[in-house]
């Protein structure tokens, strides 16, 4: 038996290697559901809220979310099947905790959001979109998400005064994360016809 990211999978023990590939190809490609709402037809739309709902172009919507931590399916093909099934339960939308360790190893370093990665970020968002569901866009700085130091890099733990601390050089990394993090989430918003990012928050 071989797990994929759709379940279980009978492949027999005959099978080579080359043919097993294959099939495996073919269970982890999804077809999009191109499902068409105010999050991908490329039209601006007007997002408020009051003391009841949020609203979209003045019409209120409920918000029904789920939690997705992008980092724990490493095939991106997963992703789809993800927001699939969200959809088939019911859910309209999906919040995003955003990894900021995955993507950034040294101080001052890189940030990496390799295309079609674990880290492509800009693809996420767009296969969310795709997928027909809003998007609270969550990129800390610390998340918690029961991942390593809240999903801070490493190199924190060298910095003193704790890890949410008002730390001169914890602010600074931390504004470096949020400046960069924050223009890929912007070419995904609602109100400019960009993709089906809704808000942004802690």
């Amino acid at each position: 038996m071989a797990l994929t990211a759709t379940g279980l999978l009978n492949v027999p023990a005959t099978i080579a290697a080359d043919t097993q590939s294959s099939v495996m190809d073919s269970v982890t490609k999804y077809t999009p559901s191109r499902i068409t709402f105010p999050g991908n037809d490329r039209q601006p739309h007007e997002v408020s809220f009051d003391v009841r709902s949020f609203k979209i172009d003045g019409e209120r919507i409920n918000i029904w979310s789920g939690e997705f931590h992008y980092w724990r399916l490493l095939d991106v093909n997963g992703w789809c099947d993800i927001f699939q099934k969200m959809r088939a339960h019911g859910y309209n939308a999906v919040s995003l905790y955003l990894f900021w360790g995955l993507h950034q190893s040294e101080e001052n370093g890189p940030f990496d959001f390799s295309p079609g990665t674990v880290k492509d970020l800009d693809l996420l968002l767009s296969l969310a979109e795709e997928e027909g569901l809003y998007v609270i866009a969550r990129p800390g700085p610390y998340v918690n998400a029961e991942i390593s130091m809240g999903g801070l890099p490493a190199y924190m733990s060298n910095y003193g005064g704790g890890l949410r601390s008002m730390d001169s050089k914890a602010l600074a990394a931390s504004e470096s994360w949020l400046t960069v993090a924050n223009a890929i989430i912007s070419k995904h918003q609602v109100t400019d016809g960009g993709g089906s990012v809704l808000l942004s928050t802690k």
